[in-house]
């Protein structure tokens, strides 16, 4: 099964600007969601010790990884983000012109391994959905 692990982090400040942020999105091959984060936790690790693109970077979160079943005939959307300020604050989604059969969208939790976004998942119960939000821990840290 293909997954797409999106991912984001923060830049140190620097003397001459603030922080920065950026997204990048790696792909890993695997039986289930679990043998997939390990692999894109290796993807991410490897890009930090081969790569220059996260030399200032401490910190790498996991803001969705998507489960391709089938490609749906006309594509489909598999992750959006926006910052509506400068905060670090962020408004995301996933997979939309994809069916249940088609894709699932994955969400690390707080107190939640990985909780599937698109089935068996009440977000009218879901901390994370309340005003106040929740506290989200790195997927990586160097």
């Amino acid at each position: 099964m293909l997954y797409l692990g999106h991912f984001s982090f923060t830049t140190a400040p620097t003397d001459e600007d603030g922080p920065s942020h950026g997204v990048f999105t790696c792909c890993a091959d695997a039986e289930d969601v679990d043998a997939a984060l390990e692999k894109l936790r290796a993807l991410v690790l490897r890009l930090k010790e081969e790569d220059d693109t996260l030399d200032d970077v401490s910190e790498v979160y996991l803001d969705s990884c998507v489960e391709v079943r089938t490609m749906p005939e006309a594509g489909m959307l598999s992750y959006w983000i926006k910052w509506p300020h400068e905060e670090t604050t962020s408004i995301s989604t996933g997979l939309r012109w994809a069916g249940d059969d088609e894709a699932a969208g994955y969400s690390i939790l707080p107190d939640d391994d990985h909780a599937e976004d698109e089935e068996d998942h009440d977000h009218a119960d879901d901390e994370a959905d309340n005003d106040e939000g929740y506290e989200v821990e790195p997927f990586v840290e160097f």
